[in-house]
């Protein structure tokens, strides 16, 4: 399943895009998170359409827990300090959707 989410319905609506979801088949899911308030360049409110060098992830194991430190060591070979991944290119993000998809 693909998500699409603004942040229209919150208390302090920018009509912007916030992020993209995606869960795969086995039950992981991938957050791509690509809003101003986000680890992203640059980071800036693009509305609807926003253009993003680097955009911040999240990966989320089938039981809801983290999962993001594991797969960016595992995929990019450095354990970031959070539950999100910050600054990552579009390969990059591709590279940990794929491994992802493969657990």
């Amino acid at each position: 399943m693909i998500s699409v989410i603004s942040n229209e319905s919150c208390s302090h609506p920018t009509n912007e895009v916030s992020n993209i979801s995606f869960t795969l088949e086995n039950g992981w899911a991938v957050s791509i998170g690509m809003s101003a308030s986000h680890y992203c360049t640059p980071r800036t409110r693009q509305g609807l359409n926003p253009e993003r060098e680097y955009v911040e992830i999240a990966v989320i194991l089938p039981n809801g827990c983290w999962g993001t430190r594991g797969a960016v060591k595992e995929v990019l070979g450095y354990e970031p300090e959070d539950d999100v991944a910050a600054n990552l290119t579009a390969d990059e993000v591709a590279r940990i959707i794929a491994h992802v998809q493969n657990l």
